[in-house]
């Protein structure tokens, strides 16, 4: 067979202590979730086939289906006038959708096997990449409160100190992953402004709700709400299983 299985993988198969981590780090994971990452691409380095692992994190950008990612959901809360409570302490190179999916074209395109770590330009924390929000969107600054990972309660533990060196992509695949700028720029021509104030990217579900560990919420929300004061826990690699559509195509994240 001439097949080429690709597998998504995430940086929870790390601690988080030491990152950014490149492909010939070890892993750790100290959730499930990552747990569960690790054991995926162990059990395909056990079978003879060809077969590209592609590790990733804190995915964004403008998908068919699913919650809204982290930028969508700080435009929408701003642009509501809502209070949003963001770590300070997880850091992270966000990852464009339409960069990993071209980063996986090319992979198909060259026969790369192996793994790669695909993730964005910028390596900071999340409080940073929600003050680059909202200088490009031209938000109210004043809204977003800093806060620690700790106080968010959350059952799953999260790898803080994280990222993903992209060197050997760069490398093999010509991989140039686009500035944040430019990626707010891309997905701002592609949303469409609602009578309600709120943005949407012109292809989103029909679909109202979505099952998010066991809650149904609605799909313009993140999934811990407390009145007029919004957190964003997200979930571990951003936008995982959703499906999205990007300049080369559609595929699964």
């Amino acid at each position: 067979s001439n097949a080429h299985l690709i597998h998504i993988s995430s940086d929870y198969v790390f601690d988080g202590k030491n990152g950014p981590y490149s492909e010939n780090d070890l892993p750790n994971p100290i959730s499930y979730y990552g747990r569960s990452k690790l054991a995926s691409e162990n059990i395909i380095k056990k079978y003879n086939i060809p077969y590209t692992i592609v590790r990733t994190n804190v995915l964004f950008g403008n998908a068919k289906f699913g919650r809204p990612d982290f930028v969508k959901w700080v435009v929408n809360s701003l642009n509501e006038h809502k209070v949003i409570r963001i770590v300070t302490d997880q850091i992270n190179n966000p990852t464009f959708l339409d960069d990993i999916a071209d980063a996986i074209k090319k992979i198909c395109e060259l026969n790369k096997t192996g793994l790669f770590n695909i993730g964005g330009l910028e390596l900071l924390n999340r409080y940073e990449f929600t003050k680059k929000i909202v200088r490009f969107f031209n938000l109210d600054f004043d809204l977003v409160k800093p806060i620690l990972t700790k106080e968010l309660n959350q059952p799953a533990p999260r790898p803080l100190k994280s990222g993903l060196i992209n060197l050997k992509a760069e490398t093999e695949l010509n991989y140039k992953p686009t500035p944040l700028n430019e990626c707010f720029m891309q997905m701002q021509k592609e949303w469409i402004t609602a009578s309600d104030g709120r943005v949407r990217d012109g292809s989103e579900s029909d679909f109202d709700h979505a099952d998010v560990d066991g809650q149904i919420v609605p799909m313009d929300q993140p999934f811990d709400v407390s009145g007029e004061e919004l957190m964003y826990p997200g979930d571990p690699s951003g936008s995982a299983g959703n499906v999205i559509n990007c300049r080369c195509g559609q595929g699964f994240i």
